[in-house]
Formats: structure tokens, C-alpha cells, sequence
């Protein structure tokens, strides 16, 4: 089993545990309170972050939070949450809501975080 954090800013942090079969629970860690968000095949998670970080200039918006345009990334197994995003000039938001489709939270990333994000996802499928 593996499990790495990933810092998205100097509060909060996304979690990463990922079991012999690929099996991988994700939460969400906001000033040492941990939320699990629900679990997916690393796989499929991976290539979803990713490609939705890279490819969010070519998506249409699904939508508007906060006053920001999304796109979806993914909606997690188990527990149903699901994640959207936000890229601007100065990094990114991740919004993360509930199954019930309640925002959990808001979180503003830098590029660098989401590039350490992207490293370890693309690291984990090799």
C-alpha cells in the first residue's frame, strides 16, 4: 500500500492511498481535518486529474461556482464526491462536493502544486 499527500496550498492537501490492486481512496486534508472524498482505479483517476488539468482551455464549462466557470474532472466511487476545477493565469481552484452536490470546499492550488500533482499521478502509472 502506498499513501502520499500532496500539497495544493499551505492548508490543505489532497490524499492519495493506493492499494495493491490499484484501488485508490482519495482525501481531502484542510488544516489537519482529513475528509475522505471516495475512492477510483488509479487509472482512471489519474488520467482524469491529468487530462483535465491539460486540457482545460479545450473544455466547455459545465457550470459556475463561486463566480468561476468549471469543468468536471471526476466523481469518485464509494462515496460519490466529486471534483471540478478552475484554471486562471495564477494557478487553479478545486471545488469538491458532496454527493448530495453540497461544495465540502474550495481550494486554490499554485502551478507548482498542480505540477507536483501531476508528477506524482503519472509516476504512480509507471
Amino acid at each position: 500500500m502506498v499513501k502520499r499527500s500532496i500539497g495544493l496550498n499551505e492548508q490543505s492537501s489532497l490524499t492519495f492511498t493506493v492499494n495493491a490492486n490499484a484501488w485508490t481512496q482519495v482525501g481531502l486534508v484542510v488544516e489537519d481535518h482529513e475528509t475522505f472524498l471516495g475512492a477510483e482505479m488509479l487509472p482512471v483517476l489519474a488520467k482524469k486529474i491529468v487530462s483535465a488539468i491539460d486540457e482545460y482551455k479545450d473544455r466547455d464549462s459545465v457550470g459556475v461556482i463561486d463566480g468561476l466557470p468549471v469543468i468536471a474532472v471526476i466523481s469518485l466511487s464509494e462515496k460519490h464526491s466529486s471534483i471540478f476545477l478552475n484554471v486562471a493565469e495564477d494557478g487553479a481552484v478545486f471545488f469538491f462536493q458532496d454527493p448530495d452536490g453540497e461544495k465540502v470546499e474550495s481550494i486554490s492550488a499554485s502551478y507548482a502544486a498542480i505540477n507536483e500533482l501531476k508528477g506524482f499521478l503519472y509516476a504512480l502509472l509507471n
